[in-house]
């Protein structure tokens, strides 16, 4: 924690603040010289949750931006994307789509497929690669007086990324072979950065399935911004566009207006539901 004067203090806390997470805002009183006290949470305004096996997790709060890090290797999830997307809509945070590892030979292909799929919709897609320093700016404009977290697959390069954006870390990083053959992910816990230039940066631990916790059909709808947009013109009030007759959401992937693979990604977000 800061001070007013910009200065780090460690803090301790009692059992009763133990489910603080990255993100948070606390009201802390002086305990020793250079440690304080937490004594009080802040409200939240929102909190990034996701589904255990058991349970439901939260992972961080006060998120302004979630920055989804995907990469050309390993070959991206973009149904894991949607989870996010949908994750961010429902907080009132914003999404950005990073692509890594520009400089590997099939960039290209996957960056077509990548922004064929997100066109029109309203997420700035970044392509970054190693001491490329105009697209690192690029990202760190999008960042700065924000706290952004960021998450995706294992071995996309979110710890490469931070470093490269505040290079005093030093965030220890592993090849994609080396965690293939380790079977664990390089960040085990999830940590506040500060940026330089202002904002804060949470990293979390590589994930590959996300789910956000148990839903409802309304609020998988509202996370697809553009289903939203035309079940407004379905005829029936409840439509979920799946099966019902006179679905303008249909009807839009009929024409292309909606992309068909964002279709598909709602349909499997969505049946578990209906």
């Amino acid at each position: 924690m800061k001070d007013e004067n910009n200065i780090r203090h460690t803090c301790i806390s009692t059992k009763k603040f133990s489910h603080i997470v990255c993100g948070d805002n606390v009201v802390c009183s002086s305990f020793e010289q250079d440690r304080d006290q937490i004594i009080e949470q802040l409200p939240r305004k929102n909190e990034l949750v996701r589904q255990t096996e058991h349970s439901t997790k939260t992972a961080a709060a006060n998120i302004d931006t979630i920055i989804v890090v995907c990469a050309v290797e390993p070959e991206p999830s973009l149904e894991l994307v949607d989870h996010y997307i949908v994750a961010a809509e429902l907080l009132a945070a914003e999404t950005i789509i990073v692509i890594n590892k520009m400089d590997l030979n099939n960039a290209k292909s996957v960056v077509s497929i990548i922004k064929a799929k997100y066109k029109d919709l309203p997420y700035p897609i970044i392509e970054t690669k190693k001491n490329d320093f105009s697209s690192l700016d690029h990202l760190a404009n999008q960042l700065k007086n924000k706290t952004c977290i960021f998450v995706g697959q294992s071995g996309v390069g979110k710890s490469t990324l931070i470093n490269a954006l505040i290079p005093d870390l030093n965030i220890e990083t592993q090849s994609i072979s080396d965690q293939i053959t380790q079977g664990k992910h390089t960040t085990s816990t999830t940590t506040l950065y500060d940026f330089p230039h202002g904002g804060e940066l949470i990293d979390s631990p590589g994930v590959r399935n996300f789910s956000a916790p148990k839903l409802n059909a309304r609020s998988i709808i509202k996370g697809f911004i553009e289903i939203d947009k035309f079940s407004r013109q379905c005829k029936f009030h409840d439509c979920k566009h799946i099966n019902e007759p006179q679905c303008a959401v249909k009807l839009a992937v009929d024409k292309n207006i909606i992309n068909t693979e964002r279709y598909i990604s709602y349909q499997n977000m969505i049946k578990p539901y209906i």
